[in-house]
């Protein structure tokens, strides 16, 4: 039982190791091969009980975004692993993720399906197949399980243009429940001689809004003066559907970025959702709300860059799986006290972090002892895990980025664990 609580401790303060250098000695080594080998254990159990209390502390909200993504495992180096399949580079093999991250004005869920593919489809056959049968079902499988953790919110699936299935615009859903996706597809339209994309970019302007776009490969975060308008269209049902799927009302809303620098990508999002548009205000909320979805590329980044979940040496995808619940909750974490440090930056620090753990954190910072005299926000506490991962703080830094915060909060685990040893600091222990 030992060896295991120091498998796990090992496991979480240094999640990109491998777990021979994580765990540090070989009891603990052993205990973790048990614990991904054990068949009784399954990955949505790990999972649950994080679910379950981030449910409580979203208990309050009134309104939750569900940004779905999918991303790869690659594991082409470690082709000795069992149950791998193809990914969408035929050559490569590993493991496809599809997650569910739950945003709200208190906290981040993560909730997750993984799968190997045992073949590569062909693009000619796709349409023989019912949609329970495609790989895109996972959009709807996704958006039908999360419904019932939510039943009195107003939720809302938010997912880019993979997510422009018709038969997600036809399936039943809850009058609690929507959805808003960006377009991919120029679909007909019913009654006029149009197409979606040529209706909206007709439509008169109907206002504007700043959003801030998240970083990408090259290119760091900025602000976007974006251009709105906003159509209620009727989408003709496409030709291979079933006679018993019929035409389909959305809401559309096109957002265009017509000022930019060079080198910069414009942003250019065709929106269909079914909220209802009363007003302006409406359709510049629900652009502000699909602007969340970086997070869960964030998210991501955090998965693979913090984790290292591609390096992992284990023998099996089920083994795998496993790892990655656990690797998910903490990168779930890890973006949450992040963003919430922006959101929120002058809550109190000990929501997050224990007395104990902020009279170490202020010792750190500012060489002294902690007194209570001194207050900690959120924002505070970030800014001095940063510090500890090499944030610098100076005036032209701006914020943090997670991974400053990863390593910050790693190396603050650590002497967390080295503090507990050191029984003469009674002002720690007090």
């Amino acid at each position: 039982m030992r060896e295991e609580k120091n498998f796990f401790h090992f496991f979480l303060s240094s999640p990109e190791s491998s777990i021979p250098k994580a765990c540090q000695d070989i009891a603990s080594t052993k205990a973790a091969y048990r614990f991904f080998s054990n068949k009784r254990i399954k990955p949505d159990l790990i999972m649950e009980a994080h679910q379950l209390k981030i449910l409580e502390k979203v208990s309050d909200s009134k309104v939750v975004l569900k940004i779905q993504d999918t991303t790869e495992l690659n594991y082409n180096s470690q082709k000795s692993i069992k149950g791998l399949g193809y990914l969408d580079n035929s050559k490569c093999i590993g493991l496809k993720v599809h997650s569910t991250l739950v945003v709200s004005e208190v906290g981040l869920i993560i909730s997750q399906k993984v799968w190997s593919r045992d073949k590569v489809g062909t693009k000619h056959t796709r349409h023989e197949k019912p949609i329970e049968e495609k790989e895109s079902y996972k959009w709807l499988e996704s958006l039908k399980e999360t419904e019932s953790m939510f039943s009195d919110k107003l939720q809302i699936m938010i997912a880019d243009r993979e997510s422009d299935i018709y038969d997600l615009f036809t399936m039943p859903r809850r009058k609690n429940s929507h959805f808003l996706i960006r377009a991919s597809q120029n679909r007909l339209l019913k009654d006029i001689d149009k197409k979606l994309f040529t209706a909206l970019e007709k439509a008169d302007a109907k206002g504007n809004l700043v959003i801030e776009v998240g970083r990408k490969k090259g290119q760091d975060s900025r602000l976007a003066n974006l251009t709105v308008k906003y159509e209620r269209l009727s989408i003709k049902a496409p030709k291979n559907t079933p006679k018993e799927i019929k035409d389909v009302s959305l809401n559309a809303i096109l957002v265009e970025e017509r000022e930019f620098s060079d080198g910069i990508e414009p942003i250019k999002w065709i929106l269909l959702t079914t909220l209802e548009i009363a007003s302006l205000e409406d359709a510049l909320k629900y652009v502000r709300w699909y602007s969340y979805r970086w997070l869960i590329e964030r998210f991501h980044f955090v998965l693979k860059s913090g984790c290292q979940i591609e390096k992992l040496q284990l023998g099996s995808s089920e083994q795998i799986q496993k790892a990655l619940a656990m690797y998910s909750i903490m990168s779930s974490i890890i973006l949450f006290i992040t963003y919430k440090a922006r959101i929120e930056p002058d809550s109190s620090a000990e929501e997050i972090f224990t007395k104990k753990e902020l009279k170490v954190l202020y010792l750190l910072t500012h060489k002294k002892e902690y007194t209570s005299k001194n207050t900690i926000t959120f924002k505070d506490s970030i800014l001095y895990i940063a510090k500890l991962g090499g944030f610098l703080a100076r005036k032209s830094d701006g914020n943090p980025g997670l991974k400053t915060i990863w390593l910050g909060y790693r190396k603050f685990y650590d002497i967390i664990q080295g503090v507990n040893l050191i029984k003469h600091f009674k002002y720690i222990n007090t």
